[in-house]
């Protein structure tokens, strides 16, 4: 299948072509191969690649991010951090168990920095996590101080059984996330809070 994707860019594309390639899944990373095949194939036949790629940082080490920079061409990655150490690391326990996976994932955003990644973060926001968000926002602020290809941006989770009032009570909440990652100098430029809840939450289904 790989190798059929990479065979149609290129025969719907042009030599010389910008071709941008958004990697996301699931975990895109846990299949790299057919990152590897796809674009191989599509750079060997002189297109210029880039790409971006939506992960959740684990396997991103510092070998890896080298690969995505070099043979990838990947240059924006988006990760998601629901939460501080203590609730991520519960979050993620049915597969990263044996790991602090919060500290793993955090040293490879360095990583992605020191490659020359830009990394922008999403904070799913809820009815009940906007304190826990904060305390994340201030670890973050510290953590990556002085970064300037570092940033995150707010976003609800998605939840079809809320009433209008729990609407309102999210979209306050995602403004207090909002404002607190502008007076930290973190806030994605550009993001901007929705203006009504979507009714698709994924892009295969956009």
């Amino acid at each position: 299948t790989a190798n059929k994707v990479a065979r149609y860019i290129v025969d719907t594309t042009f030599e010389g072509q910008d071709v941008h390639i958004g990697w996301f899944g699931g975990e895109p990373l846990f299949n790299a191969k057919v990152i590897d095949i796809i674009t191989t194939k599509v750079d060997s036949a002189k297109r210029k690649v880039h790409s971006s790629i939506i992960t959740n940082g684990y396997l991103f080490d510092e070998k890896l991010c080298k690969k995505a920079v070099r043979d990838w061409k990947i240059r924006n990655v988006q990760i998601t951090l629901d939460g501080t150490e203590g609730v991520y690391n519960t979050a993620k326990n049915f597969i990263y168990k044996d790991t602090n996976a919060f500290k793993v994932v955090i040293q490879n955003i360095h990583h992605m920095l020191n490659a020359g990644m830009t990394v922008n973060i999403r904070m799913n926001v809820d009815l009940h996590n906007v304190e826990n968000l904060k305390e994340l926002i201030v670890f973050l602020a510290e953590e990556f101080k002085g970064e300037e290809h570092f940033s995150a941006y707010v976003h609800e989770l998605f939840d079809d059984t809320r009433t209008p009032e729990h609407n309102k009570e999210l979209f306050n909440n995602m403004n207090i996330i909002d404002n607190l990652l502008s007076e930290y100098n973190i806030r994605t430029s550009g993001a901007q809070l929705p203006g009504t809840i979507k009714t698709i939450h994924c892009m295969i289904d956009d």
